[in-house]
């Protein structure tokens, strides 16, 4: 017999959980969440005393999945909702969960937060930017579905969806050597170093060494960090012949900064860096991704872990690709 106490079963569906609906008819919630999205592995005795409990406390289709989209930035990135990048991966996640059946909520979480603001209690998490460990161990203690979306985390172990930054780097490296140039020089962040992974391992493919300080890590994302090496390399007069930046837009007033020091780019000194959009008229070579394709297949794998809560963690990699259009490929084959 059920045992489960339901003070009002002609509420609105609305108010309805998932929870009452496992009291209810006496299962497990992870069972009541593979009857909502047609596990196929729920026996059909099971399945019909889900629904019938679902039709009985007038829920039946509304589910209104709790999902929280975590952003955890750097300590500098102060406002990042008003980064271009941020805000698109968070319309693509939005746009993948159908409103009738999943409630968003956003939070910006500070740097370094080991557990998801009070009173939030989700069914599921998005993950962005640089989520903690102590923060995802949170969550796997109290067993809520996470993924991990970001152009600059890497695990083996857990749901996440990334930016493919090796094989960006790989591709770079290929395209830029058909310019000739064989000095490659580096201004990245600790977290770019997957991108110079694959930038060294196709330059030693191809025979070209990178010098050991030609490779400099910049403490943070700051404009003026990066402003800062790029002026002690120029002060040194010792520049290498393709310089890779970490953002496009470091880049461009780094180019600024050359050429009014008279260093012509790209003839003296070629850029390459990464984006995350096309750029029209742009000067600087470089990489892009699709962030809303990144949040779109967070959410779509999110979605199938509730289907599957038993499902081993998976990486997707976001792909990366050269901007080579016709204006920049003829460029580089001036120079070669």
């Amino acid at each position: 017999m059920r045992t489960a106490m339901v003070s009002n079963p002609g509420r609105m569906k609305s108010d309805v959980t998932m929870n009452d609906i496992a009291e209810y008819a006496n299962v497990s919630q992870t069972t009541v969440s593979r009857v909502i999205n047609n596990h196929p592995g729920i026996n059909s005795a099971t399945r019909q005393l889900v629904l019938d409990a679902m039709q009985k406390l007038n829920y039946r289709n509304c589910v209104h999945t709790r999902v929280a989209i975590a952003l955890c930035p750097l300590p500098e990135q102060n406002d990042p909702l008003a980064l271009d990048c941020f805000s698109s991966i968070v319309a693509g996640i939005q746009e993948s969960f159908n409103p009738q059946e999943f409630d968003l909520s956003l939070q910006v979480l500070p740097f370094g937060a080991e557990e998801l603001p009070k009173p939030e209690n989700p069914q599921g998490v998005i993950l962005l930017a640089y989520p903690g460990e102590q923060l995802r161990s949170h969550l796997r203690e109290r067993k809520i579905p996470y993924v991990i979306a970001s152009t600059d985390c890497y695990t083996q172990t857990e749901d996440l969806v990334a930016v493919d930054g090796f094989n960006a780097g790989v591709a770079g490296a290929s395209w830029l050597l058909s310019s000739g140039r064989t000095r490659f020089g580096f201004l990245l962040t600790e977290y770019d170093l997957p991108r110079y992974a694959g930038f060294q391992m196709e330059l030693m493919r191809r025979g070209v060494q990178i010098r050991p300080e030609d490779l400099r890590l910049v403490r943070d994302s700051e404009y003026s960090s990066f402003m800062e090496e790029a002026y002690q390399w120029l002060a040194q007069g010792d520049l290498p012949e393709v310089l890779v930046i970490s953002y496009i837009d470091i880049s461009i007033v780094i180019r600024k900064m050359l050429m009014m020091n008279h260093i012509r780019v790209p003839e003296d000194v070629l850029i390459f860096s990464f984006s995350h959009r096309p750029r029209k008229n742009s000067e600087i070579f470089y990489a892009s991704f699709d962030p809303r394709l990144l949040g779109r297949r967070a959410a779509l794998r999110l979605i199938e872990k509730f289907r599957s809560p038993d499902d081993s963690p998976i990486q997707i990699m976001i792909p990366m690709l050269p901007d080579e259009n016709e204006r920049k490929a003829r460029t580089l084959n001036t120079l070669s």
